[in-house]
């Protein structure tokens, strides 16, 4: 989902897609995290952590395939 070309999430042609995240939030929700890895497009990878009262994005190295 590409919210910055435009894209909105609340259009019909996304219900089944947010219907299907519903468990997988609801499971994010009930853990408690240090770490969470964001993967942009296939291409950028991100680790998000928190330390003291901010959150931190590193950007992780690309392997060559």
């Amino acid at each position: 989902m590409r919210l910055a070309d435009g894209a909105d999430p609340s259009s019909e042609e996304y219900k089944p897609l947010l219907e299907e995240l519903v468990p997988f939030k609801s499971a994010l929700l009930l853990r408690e995290v240090n770490e969470l890895v964001l993967i942009e497009a296939q291409r950028h990878s991100y680790t998000i952590s928190q330390q003291n009262t901010q959150l931190v994005l590193t950007k992780l190295k690309e392997k060559k395939i």
